[in-house]
This record gives C-alpha cells, sequence and structure tokens, in this order.
C-alpha cells in the first residue's frame, strides 16, 4: 500500500490569503461564534484540610493562588470558568462557602458576584457521604490582558471544616484515600 504525505511550509486561498505559515494558523483564519479558542485547566490533586471556622481563606495551589490564568485573544471573547471543588467525605453535617476572584494583568483582585459555590452536606450516625461542588459561568472581561483567578473558602462557624479532595471514609489525611480525586478550575476562550 502507497503512502502519501505533504509537506507545506504554508497554506493559502485562492486569493493568496495565507491561512497557515510554519504549521501556525495566522489572523486571517476567523473562528464561527461559540468556537473555542483555548483552553487552560488547573488541577490540585492533593487533600487539604481546613480546619478554621468563620475565616475566609484562600484554597491552596492553582486553586487559590491566582496562577489559574488566561488571556483572552479579543476584548469581545467570552471566558467560561468552570470549577469543580471535591470537598471531601463526610461523617457530620458540612456547610461550606466559596468565592471566586478575578484580576487583570496582577491587578486588585474582584469578586465575580455570580459565580460562587456552596456545599452542604448532612450525614448522620455511621454513614458518611462524598460531596463536590461545581459550577459554569462565562464573563465577558473586556480585556486582552491576563486574567488570573483564585477561590476563597469560608466555613461555617460550628462546622465549616473542609477536606478538600479527601476521599475515604474517615476525616483522615490522604495517606488513607482508597481512590485519588481532584479538584480543578478549567478555564476557556470562547469566541463571540
Amino acid at each position: 500500500m502507497a503512502t502519501s504525505i505533504i509537506k507545506t511550509d504554508e497554506i493559502r486561498r485562492l486569493n493568496d490569503q495565507v491561512l497557515m505559515s510554519d504549521g501556525a494558523l495566522t489572523s486571517n483564519v476567523v473562528f464561527p461564534a461559540g468556537h473555542i479558542i483555548q483552553i487552560n485547566q488547573y488541577v490540585y490533586s492533593d487533600v487539604y484540610e481546613d480546619l478554621n471556622t468563620s475565616n475566609t481563606i484562600d484554597l491552596p495551589g492553582a486553586l487559590g493562588n491566582g496562577t489559574a490564568v488566561i488571556t483572552p485573544s479579543s476584548t469581545a471573547n467570552d471566558i467560561k470558568i468552570e470549577i469543580s471543588l471535591h470537598c471531601g467525605h463526610e461523617d457530620t453535617w458540612r456547610v461550606n462557602l466559596f468565592k471566586v476572584y478575578y484580576r487583570i494583568n496582577n491587578g486588585s483582585w474582584t469578586q465575580l458576584v455570580n459565580a460562587g459555590l456552596v456545599q452542604t452536606n448532612y450525614v448522620s450516625g455511621n454513614n458518611t457521604g462524598g460531596n463536590t461542588a461545581r459550577t459554569n459561568y462565562i464573563h465577558n472581561f473586556n480585556t486582552i490582558e491576563e486574567i488570573g483567578f483564585k477561590i476563597q473558602h469560608t466555613g461555617h462557624a460550628d462546622g465549616g471544616y473542609l477536606h478538600l479532595n479527601q476521599n475515604n471514609q474517615t476525616n483522615t489525611q490522604s495517606n488513607s484515600n482508597w481512590a485519588g480525586v481532584s479538584s480543578s478550575i478549567i478555564l476557556s476562550e470562547i469566541k463571540r
């Protein structure tokens, strides 16, 4: 069976408009509305425990340190923020509140008011329950500068402990997890 290979440094339209040069798309390529232009994913897989109550703290790693970033290619494009936080297995009740913040080009942090998450869990007796808080939010930031994101956690004053990524049936650290879980922020630029 014969194999055909086409090698080229450039792809042009009949009108001589360059669409691809040296393996990269040029600005002459126009994507339709709704097309995902880029995706950046940030994952935190360690077990993290916050045993403070009524205090607001940044989540660990890329979830809370501002390194989850995306740089839009156009001010007209939207950014989709997808967050999944595995709040752990619990053998009692828990209420955890999460706020999402953004900053443009290392500026001041601003809360995305409609993008917050709440995790509520009530388990009684010898039972346990796992819970994952999720949100999807689309927003136009009207910038082509880097946008950073972080999540803050506040626990209820009487039981708001957070066992992020804990996946076992007791309130212990990851050495007894029976299967690995992770929490993540996924940032997508969507053509508008």
